[in-house]
């Protein structure tokens, strides 16, 4: 039995309705087999979300909630995730156990490559001269110079979009004929920019580049493989945004420095006023200080990190290196905050979020401190923010990414009888694989193995001495080359 698992991320049910005659291959996928709404289990961005499939659990038990981890220091030291910091094996890793080979290319966070039984070509944000696993495996699929696999180009024009599907395609392609494996991964593309134009015939068109792209690949496969083909979030198009820090600021829970002052808007005053006066009441503090261009991370009492962080962290004494909310008032801080902030309203009278959640209310894992301590989700048509504005409330076209994207699977383990919608968790991909594969499910993978559209229910079992990877206990792993190359090439999509 063989699976080969797609990523195009961003496509959405709605997508495959709307364009259906532009995707012939996705549509037939559905069709044939499985279709259903993927939920996120976590954070919307490709650091957080990917490990969420690979692993087969929520953020909690993998660690990782965004694109740098908050466990070393403040965000304006900020330290990029990477491999090292994937706390839970991968499915390539536990196969590797059991002697199976795997194909992993572009997958997020599969740096530095470590190694297993088959092949590893990293994904973002790996540096471009990440040579993956085996050494030589760039040139056995095609590509020698390495920054035109891995570095992401930004996506905004269709010719870009299909530049990337071809380099991918090609380098896919080549590693199935080249190595032998009984699971191949490929991210083939984040179509999030493009799909988030409004401009109908600019997405009519990604979408068929899209599906041109996977007919391609899937002509490689027999009709024994497994095929899934998923998207770990959706994309909706957005006109204004909400500053988190410039409501916490205004708050007096953000202290600023340098730079001019802003003004909060009047649809949001009484919002404000209401914070103003929680901050002042929770924290003895006194006036509340005016945003201004730069964040002083360590003198705040909370804050918005990054805007891919999706909610609040509380600057907590003695977890944080300058922690400055002592423990006894750290559940007043957050119970207020989850109050006030569910109450803001948006300039047209609307709830300024549709979600705003303690962090003990969504996750239960071992690495919950690595968590916002409130989770925060705006409503239709808003993003959030992390960057000081004008305004708590701006206007701001582009795009989102939203919890609910995409699975497609057919092949001849899928179980095609039941009918209805579906839905499924981005947690329940890595332990239905180990069941489409015909292998126990792993205890640590928290996902359900979705039974329900499987030709055999996998049991569980525990996989003795599977580490989440070597490079999460080598201590001469350095940092500092994915450092800069974040910096360089910003937080595009992948």
């Amino acid at each position: 039995m063989r699976t080969v698992i797609l990523g195009c991320c961003g496509l959405e049910r709605r997508h495959l309705e709307r364009f259906a005659d532009a995707a012939p291959t996705l549509t037939a996928l559905g069709a044939r087999g499985v279709e259903a709404t993927l939920e996120t289990d976590g954070p919307s961005c490709p650091t957080s979300a990917w490990p969420t499939l690979y692993t087969g659990t929520d953020p909690s038990h993998h660690g990782i909630f965004g694109p740098n981890d908050l466990g070393a220091g403040y965000p304006d030291e900020p330290t990029p995730v990477s491999g090292v910091h994937v706390r839970r094996p991968a499915l390539w890793e536990y196969l590797s156990s059991e002697g199976a080979r795997s194909v992993v290319m572009n997958v997020p966070l599969t740096h530095p490559a470590d190694p297993i039984d088959g092949v590893v070509v990293p994904g973002p944000p790996a540096p471009a001269d990440e040579r993956g696993y085996p050494d030589g495996v760039r040139e056995a699929v095609g590509f020698v110079s390495g920054d035109e696999y891995t570095i992401h180009p930004q996506g905004e024009t269709l010719e870009a979009h299909r530049e990337l599907l071809e380099r991918r395609r090609r380098a896919f392609a080549s590693a199935l004929d080249v190595y032998e494996w009984e699971l191949a991964v490929c991210h083939l593309s984040a179509l999030a920019p493009l799909l988030s134009t409004g401009d109908d015939e600019q997405v009519r068109a990604a979408v068929e580049a899209t599906d041109r792209t996977l007919e391609s690949i899937l002509e490689t496969v027999d009709e024994e493989t497994n095929v899934v083909c998923c998207s770990t979030h959706g994309v909706e198009r957005t006109t204004r945004e909400i500053g988190l820090n410039d409501l916490l600021a205004g708050a007096n829970y953000l202290e600023t420095r340098g730079g001019s002052a802003h003004t909060p808007s009047t649809p949001l005053a009484d919002g404000l006023e209401r914070l103003r006066t929680l901050g002042r009441r929770v924290l003895g503090r006194t006036e509340p200080s005016r945003a201004t261009r730069r964040i002083d991370w360590p003198n705040s009492l909370a804050y918005c990190p990054e805007t891919d962080y999706e909610g609040i962290r509380v600057n907590l004494a003695g977890r944080d290196p300058n922690g400055q909310v002592p423990p006894s008032r750290y559940r007043a801080v957050c119970d207020d905050l989850v109050e006030t902030l569910a109450a803001l309203e948006t300039p047209t009278g609307d709830p300024a979020f549709e979600s705003v959640r303690l962090r003990e209310r969504r996750y239960g894992g071992p690495f919950l401190e690595n968590a916002p301590d409130v989770f925060v989700r705006p409503t239709a048509g808003y993003r959030l923010s992390a960057a000081l504005g004008t305004r708590p409330i701006r206007a701001a076209g582009g795009y989102r990414r939203t919890p609910r994207g995409l699975f497609l699977g057919s092949g001849p383990d899928f179980d095609t009888g039941s009918e209805g919608e579906r839905r499924l968790s981005l947690a329940s991909v890595a332990p239905l694989t180990m069941g489409l594969l015909g292998r126990p499910v792993p205890s640590l993978m928290t996902g359900d193995p979705a039974a329900q559209v499987l030709e055999r229910t996998p049991e569980r079992a525990e996989y003795v001495g599977v580490a989440a990877g070597a490079a999460t206990v080598d201590p001469t792993f350095d940092d500092a080359d994915i450092t800069a190359h974040r910096r360089e090439v910003g937080s595009s999509e992948f």
